[in-house]
């Protein structure tokens, strides 16, 4: 691409200057979107390689993120949904990075539905902060709220935001995983007719040692 370009500035090969620029104009484009491909698919490829590994280790909440972005950004666009990622800090999180990474994924996915069911698209907030010694991630829809009766249950494993169309396990599995593997909390804050924020801390001094204590 780069050798093309030269040659189609070289004088004589296209006179019209005007032909000669969009076609210079052209291959730029070509190259920025070869670019983000290539970007786009190193993030799956490590996003894989960190999945399979499954191990316990410290991870970085920012790469996390930026990969989760690039992996959803396609299946929110075709949604009329926008992800908006804020990270005052980024943090280190001890644990399986993939598991948490699903809690990202179901809550993301969640919202996204709450929007479709309202026949609509909306954004998405994604707010990453460091509170003492804590990890404090929200998420926030303005996809109308959750009925009442349901919220009054939302953690319990057979109860689901979506009527028929859920069946719950992934708000119960986040919890547990929030809480279990993380010890962390997790909670939210529901305004009907609003929207909806999930409401994550993980604690940064968690360390697991191998036998399974937290040191």
């Amino acid at each position: 691409m780069y050798i093309l370009k030269l040659d189609l500035q070289k004088e004589g090969i296209i006179n019209d200057e005007s032909i000669r620029d969009s076609l210079c104009t052209s291959i730029k484009n070509v190259d920025n979107s070869m670019d983000k491909i290539a970007k786009t698919i190193d993030s799956i490829r490590n996003q894989t390689r960190r999945n399979e590994l499954g191990s316990e280790c410290y991870f970085s909440m920012k790469k996390l993120l930026e990969g989760r972005y690039l992996l959803m950004n396609n299946f929110l666009t075709e949604r009329a949904c926008r992800l908006v990622i804020n990270i005052e800090e980024d943090v280190e999180i001890y644990g399986v990075e993939n598991e948490l990474d699903r809690v990202f994924s179901n809550l993301i996915k969640n919202s996204t539905d709450a929007y479709q069911e309202r026949n609509s698209g909306g954004d998405i907030n994604v707010n990453i902060s460091k509170i003492d010694e804590d990890c404090v991630i929200t998420i926030e829809d303005f996809a109308g709220g959750i009925e009442k009766d349901v919220a009054d249950k939302i953690f319990e494993e057979i109860v689901s935001t979506k009527g028929i169309q859920g069946t719950g396990i992934g708000l119960f599995n986040s919890y547990q995983t929030i809480v279990g593997k993380f010890e962390g909390k997790m909670s939210f804050e529901n305004k009907e007719g609003i929207g909806t924020t999930f409401i994550i801390t993980i604690p940064l001094q968690t360390k697991k040692s191998k036998n399974g204590k937290s040191i």
